[in-house]
């Protein structure tokens, strides 16, 4: 008889999607993420960042918030006009990049960022250096960061039993204390991969894509109207663009800062 066939790839790709919790070994792209079209990868995964750039990984891993400064004042090639909170990657309600003085404060504004939301900066950074230097997402990096995101919500469950009943307390307390280290070293191994990527030079950074929104919610932005709050563009640039008042390149509709010289649209 012959000898038995291995199950094919598809199958556990199949069962993954359909019944494992949460999904967080999951490698798959989001759906609608348009930086998979990207053309660039990584210089290293953040597995192998620790070993990569062991020297940026102890230093986040030791003190996070200076890190994450320096890293963004890096990724915006130390023009801290093109600063914004969060780069505009986290806009939505009543909050939005821009309002908030950083135009004649951004140093400031991004040690605020840094130290009260240092997971969002850190992100931000990640997002920008992807966006800017066209590279896509790796499959091994959506995993470790789903694992992580798992960790965060089972913690905050378990927590919430604990006050419950006390019979949760110590295994919220060992579950809070897990999900806190597996952050820690998640976080710097993202800081360690993004700094070993902007030492690589790979030309000019398209600065027109900072806060790049994917097409599906450009597309509801503009038939809401293009209005104010969630990360929206005003409605002449969702339809035409627009032309930068300072080196006077036109811009796409999609485009929240300028090609050329990265000056703010929005302003």
């Amino acid at each position: 008889p012959s000898a038995p066939q291995p199950p094919s790839s598809s199958a556990p790709r199949s069962f993954s999607s359909s019944a494992s919790m949460c999904d967080c070994l999951s490698g798959d792209p989001v759906e609608g993420d348009p930086r998979f079209a990207y053309t660039n990868r990584w210089q290293t995964g953040m597995m192998n960042a620790p070993c990569a750039n062991p020297t940026c990984f102890c230093a986040a891993l030791l003190c996070p918030p200076c890190t994450s400064y320096y890293l963004r004042g890096k990724a915006l090639n130390d023009d801290w006009s093109r600063y914004t909170c969060c780069q505009g990657y986290y806009d939505m309600c009543c909050h939005k990049a821009g309002q908030y003085g950083e135009a004649s404060m951004p140093q400031l504004c991004m040690v605020i960022e840094a130290v009260c939301f240092y997971s969002c900066a850190i992100s931000s950074t990640r997002n920008l250096v992807m966006d800017t230097r066209d590279i896509m997402p790796d499959p091994c990096d959506a995993r470790l960061i789903r694992i992580n995101n798992c960790l965060q919500i089972l913690s905050c469950l378990c927590s919430i039993l604990a006050v419950i009943d006390d019979t949760f307390v110590e295994a919220a307390i060992l579950l809070d204390f897990i999900a806190d280290v597996f952050f820690a070293i998640i976080s710097s191994c993202m800081q360690a991969q993004v700094d070993l990527e902007l030492k690589a030079s790979r030309g000019e950074p398209n600065w027109g894509r900072m806060g790049y929104l994917p097409p599906s919610t450009s597309k509801r932005m503009n038939q809401e109207g293009g209005g104010g709050g969630g990360g929206g563009i005003p409605m002449q640039m969702a339809m035409h663009g627009n032309r930068c008042s300072s080196c006077g390149t036109q811009s796409g509709p999609q485009d929240r800062f300028c090609n050329s010289c990265g000056k703010n649209l929005s302003r």
